[in-house]
């Protein structure tokens, strides 16, 4: 049996042992590189591990850590799938922070004026730090502003009168 190339007559006809050349649709050829393109540059990535951004921040003086990322990384195969592509073009904005209320610290008992400082009867002690800003209100009014000191005797805080004039009874809120 001998083997012979196709003749130009014989395009539709196929004999065993006819040699054929292969050849492939440019459409599979191209989805095949697509999908190389996408999944090849997916496993060469690398994470960066925990202990070597912090640690090289620490190590340069003066030296930030990088923010987060806005938003995580997508798997290759994310950008196939059609039901994901309108959250990849318009990506959910995060909304506005919740404002806070006013924390109530307490009831000032005493005001120095000479020595411009007041002594207020503490709710509770946390979340006011030495410096922390202050706010007196009385019949819903702003009376003074307060810095608080680092002098603390519970359930007693002593705070220095930034501006304004407070009197005894006015309730002491952080902002």
């Amino acid at each position: 049996m001998r083997i012979r190339a196709p003749r130009r007559g014989d395009r539709g006809t196929r004999r065993r042992g006819d040699i054929f050349r292969l050849s492939a649709s440019p459409c599979l050829l191209v989805a095949v590189s697509l999908l190389l393109v996408l999944l090849l540059p997916g496993c060469q990535t690398k994470k960066a591990q925990p202990g070597n951004a912090s640690g090289a921040a620490a190590a340069i003086p003066g030296a930030t850590p990088a923010p987060p990322a806005a938003q995580p990384l997508r798997a290759p195969l994310d950008y196939l799938w059609p039901l994901n592509w309108p959250e990849m073009l318009f990506p959910k904005k995060a909304g506005p922070p919740q404002a806070q209320p006013p924390q109530l610290v307490g009831v000032i008992k005493m005001v120095n004026t000479e020595d411009r400082f007041v002594l207020i009867d503490a709710v509770s002690s946390q979340g006011t730090e030495a410096g922390a800003l202050l706010v007196c209100i009385m019949n819903q009014q702003e009376t003074a502003n307060l810095r608080m000191s680092s002098l603390k005797n519970p359930p007693f805080l002593i705070a220095d009168i930034a501006s304004g004039t407070p009197a005894p009874g006015d309730r002491v809120f952080k902002p």
